[in-house]
This record gives structure tokens, C-alpha cells and sequence, in this order.
């Protein structure tokens, strides 16, 4: 996946670790050649912020409160990821 240095806006890669469940259902999706998972209802990839508006929609229809992304970044803490890990996967 590719990030951005909040500093320099220069692209770095990273890795976010998935859930397991998640896992078996990325293998066993049909591979082409564009690797984009979520598409937005056009069918083009979000950009980074198109993906969190999209998310806060989502949240908003399950009625999820924020706490979401808090609970995320305390769940990486624990699992010993770096601040810039988290920082990545929340999009801080």
C-alpha cells in the first residue's frame, strides 16, 4: 500500500497487517491486473480522501460512533505497531 509523508508528500510504502479473516477472503479473490480492492460506485479507485468520507458515511449508516479509529489505533498500540504505523492505518 502506498502512503504519504505527511512532511514532504513523497508516496512511501507500508504494510498493514490484516485480520485473519480478512486474509482468506483477499486469497481467495479473482486476481486481475489492478489490485484495488474497494472501488468507489464509479468503479475507480478513492482517493485518500474520498475513502474517509466514504468510511465516516458508512460509520454514520451503522451507527458506529468515532471511537472506531480509536479503538483501531489502541488495538495497534498494544499489538506493538509504531506511531507511524498507526498513524498510516488511521490516516493521522
Amino acid at each position: 500500500m502506498a502512503s504519504h509523508d505527511c512532511e514532504h508528500r513523497n508516496p512511501i510504502n507500508i504494510d498493514i497487517p490484516l485480520h485473519p479473516a480478512l486474509t482468506v477472503n483477499v486469497a481467495a479473490a479473482e486476481v486481475s491486473s489492478n489490485m484495488t480492492f474497494l472501488l468507489t460506485e464509479f468503479g475507480k479507485p478513492f482517493t485518500a480522501n474520498g475513502f474517509g468520507n466514504k468510511f465516516k458515511d458508512w460509520c454514520r449508516q451503522a451507527d458506529l460512533p468515532h471511537c472506531v479509529r480509536k479503538a483501531t489505533s489502541t488495538a495497534l498500540a498494544e499489538s506493538r505497531a509504531t506511531p507511524h504505523e498507526i498513524m498510516a492505518v488511521t490516516g493521522h
